[in-house]
């Protein structure tokens, strides 16, 4: 087995935080928007726009 493929790149375990990150800031963003009720009204309003296109 080469000696590269047990150890993990550090790049790696920097990208993977950087994608947790941006995780954790998408559901963030995602509840905030949920929690403003103008917000939701104008989702829902647009969505039942589309739908009914």
């Amino acid at each position: 087995m080469d000696e590269r493929s047990k150890v993990k790149d550090p790049s790696i375990n920097f990208r993977d935080t950087l994608n947790d990150v941006v995780s954790v800031e998408k559901h963030i963003l995602a509840i905030n928007e949920i929690i403003n009720v103008d917000l939701l009204g104008l989702l829902v309003k647009n969505q039942m726009l589309i739908t009914l296109s």
